[in-house]
């Protein structure tokens, strides 16, 4: 509601590295800044016993400056907002504080309260602006309301919801300029609506693929019209990243809370226990990338340090879909602590992969294209001989291919492990290297591309070295938007939801942005391209 009424939020986070006392702050059109405290009483009242519970919290509000970047030093509006009803007694309350606050210089209504009924006043102000009409797929999004929301979340549902509502499906009438202002907005509530149930389940992995998603594909619509997010859009993206920032936040506050990561019976949980570990040190570390990158402070760090391992878990390679886990935990690691060389750990990574990918070692790795329930399905279908008429994998081959082997070449090649690349060379010759290229810049954006062109690369038995370095060196990436480009954690957390977009020229860019690890020659080149 503030984005449509053309306020600028700055902060809308509880997980910050300063206590501001606001649970929301913006500055209005005019400039003024706001502060926002928030009180859930859905289908209730606030009552005066609640209000005492807050009060202290009030005075706070309204008596503390703003101390936050970008904030003048001016005056601030403060509000209480409610979405239940106000009794009598509570308004009372309120007038007599303003009252003094009016006699302490503080001005005339120095605490405003915005209940249900002012609430639903201004959504039916904001009308098409705010609310999400012309939702392509209604099935969609009312099988995300019937989820139970203690499961991943369906991407492809989302997929199917933020694609409609943004028409990305269509070639003609692309949104641009006040009308994609408003789908923005929209698709925003849209979100927020179909993510009901997993809010209740504390669903916190699902809540934040769930703004992830928004975010990227309100880029590639921005991008799909040929503008920038700017103004509403942008502050549209900023509330997503906060959301994305608290979710991941409580997860790691759980997580380092709980003495297992076992769910429901142990014993049918086995298939998913190292899976669900890797990707849990997979986001933990994206989060302690994030806030290293930002300087951010938070207690909750020191417990991640604790709870994050050292090394990998190779019983978590459950596919080639869980590598951009492995690569954020690395990259964790290479920047927490680099004495002891963890880019071997990477050597012995890429020849892990290789090896599957061969035969040499178990069944190999399902392309990026396969989730771990499909995975499991089909251990499952072919070893207890259920028959293959429900393999998710069909007739599907994937020995002598990969999606990663040469973006963790390059990185191993960086690292200037030279003698582990020679070593490793015979088997990655005898690869197909695979990557997916989208048709247009805006299409990489997506979690599914009709449009694009598979690349195979088949690699000599001789290379050379300097050949090597200069690939390795490569950090542009054409297809992705400038936006998400200069995003990097986004574009990290993106890559771990849709493993298919860690293309090699990507695990280069994100390499160079993540880990010191950089020791060949010619130095780290410097990327201009957009």
């Amino acid at each position: 509601m503030l984005v449509g009424e053309n306020h600028r939020v700055l902060h809308s986070t509880r997980h910050s590295p300063i206590e501001f006392g606001k649970d929301v702050i913006s500055l209005d059109p005019d400039g003024t800044p706001c502060a926002f405290q928030l009180k859930g009483n859905p289908g209730g009242r606030l009552t005066l016993t609640q209000f005492r519970e807050i009060q202290a919290q009030l005075v706070q509000l309204v008596t503390q400056a703003i101390a936050y970047p970008g904030v003048p030093d001016m005056p601030h509006q403060s509000y209480l907002v409610t979405n239940g009803l106000v009794e009598e007694e509570v308004q009372q309350a309120i007038r007599g504080m303003n009252q003094m606050w009016e006699r302490n210089g503080y001005g005339a209504d120095a605490l405003l309260v915005l209940e249900r009924g002012s609430l639903l006043e201004r959504a039916t102000r904001l009308g098409a602006s705010l609310w999400p009409f012309g939702i392509a797929d209604l099935g969609a999004l009312i099988d995300m309301l019937s989820h139970q929301g203690d499961d991943v979340l369906p991407i492809a549902k989302m997929h199917t919801l933020l694609s409609g509502m943004y028409r990305l499906a269509r070639d003609e009438n692309i949104p641009s300029g006040a009308e994609l202002q408003r789908l923005v907005t929209s698709a925003a509530l849209l979100v927020a609506v179909a993510m009901r149930n997993f809010e209740q389940k504390d669903n916190h992995f699902a809540i934040a693929s769930a703004w992830i998603l928004f975010s990227i594909y309100t880029i590639s619509a921005c991008d799909r019209a040929g503008e920038l997010p700017r103004e509403k859009i942008a502050d549209s993206i900023t509330v997503a990243r906060g959301a994305i920032f608290d979710a991941i936040a409580d997860l790691a506050d759980e997580v380092v809370n709980r003495q297992h990561l076992t769910v429901g019976p142990g014993m049918a949980d086995t298939e998913f226990y190292h899976p669900r570990a890797a990707l849990i040190s997979g986001l933990l570390s994206s989060f302690w990338l994030w806030c290293r990158r930002d300087g951010i402070v938070l207690p909750v760090l020191a417990s991640v340090e604790k709870h994050l391992p050292t090394i990998f878990n190779e019983r978590a390679l459950w596919g080639e879909g869980a590598l951009p886990q492995f690569l954020a935990h690395y990259w964790y690691i290479s920047r927490r602590d680099a004495s002891w060389r963890p880019e071997l750990m990477l050597a012995d990574l890429l020849k892990r992969v290789m090896y599957r990918q061969l035969g040499r070692q178990a069944e190999p790795l399902a392309t990026p294209y396969y989730s771990i329930d499909d995975v499991v399905r089909h251990r499952f279908l072919t070893e207890l001989g259920l028959g293959l008429a429900d393999d998710p994998f069909d007739d599907t081959g994937f020995r002598y291919a990969s999606y990663f082997a040469e973006g963790l070449l390059h990185l191993v090649v960086r690292a200037n492990l030279k003698q582990q690349c020679k070593t490793l060379w015979p088997d990655y010759t005898r690869l197909h290297h695979r990557r997916f290229e989208v048709a247009e810049r805006w299409q990489y954006c997506t979690a599914h591309s009709d449009q694009g062109l598979e690349h195979i690369t088949v690699v000599p038995l001789r290379g050379e070295w300097y050949l090597l370095e200069l690939d390795a060196a490569r950090i542009e990436t054409p297809k992705v938007p400038s936006p998400l480009r200069n995003d990097p954690i986004l574009l990290l957390l993106f890559t771990i939801l849709v493993p298919q977009r860690a293309t090699p020229d990507v695990i280069r860019f994100l390499g160079a942005t993540f880990s010191d690890v950089w020791f060949i020659e010619p130095a780290r080149p410097r990327d201009h391209s957009a």
